[in-house]
């Protein structure tokens, strides 16, 4: 696979210092990495599905936690964070929907999501 579907590690410059945000983004690296190890092996095309439909159902429950705790502390970026999940939720529905490539389109953008979601949020911590 090239660099842009490469596996995620957890680094430093991922952590929030919020722990439980910090181990939610933990999670979403796990399945993420779980997608392209069900493309490295080849697996048919309904278990890539399934893997992409647990990466996808655990950001949404991961959203809406993120946008309660937002809310609760009066973040004043709320709804451009919520509109950036929204994309993310539509782009990858589009992408997860026509898997003719193999999964390769949907890994390389939400590898570049979860970069850029990561980096937003440790920012916002640090704010």
């Amino acid at each position: 696979m090239k660099e842009s579907s490469a596996r995620l590690q957890w680094c430093e410059s991922f952590c929030t210092g919020i722990t439980a945000l910090d181990e939610q983004h933990q999670t979403v690296l796990l399945l993420y990495n779980d997608v392209l190890r069900a493309l490295e092996r080849r697996v048919s095309a309904d278990m890539v599905a399934e893997t992409i439909d647990s990466l996808i159902y655990f950001l949404r429950r991961h959203f809406a936690w993120e946008e309660r705790l937002m809310a609760d502390s009066g973040f004043d970026r709320l709804e451009e964070h919520v509109a950036g999940h929204a994309r993310f939720d539509s782009v990858a529905q589009a992408f997860h929907g026509c898997l003719g490539d193999g999964g390769e389109n949907f890994v390389r953008y939400a590898r570049t999501w979860i970069v850029e979601h990561f980096q937003a949020d440790r920012e916002i911590a640090a704010g």
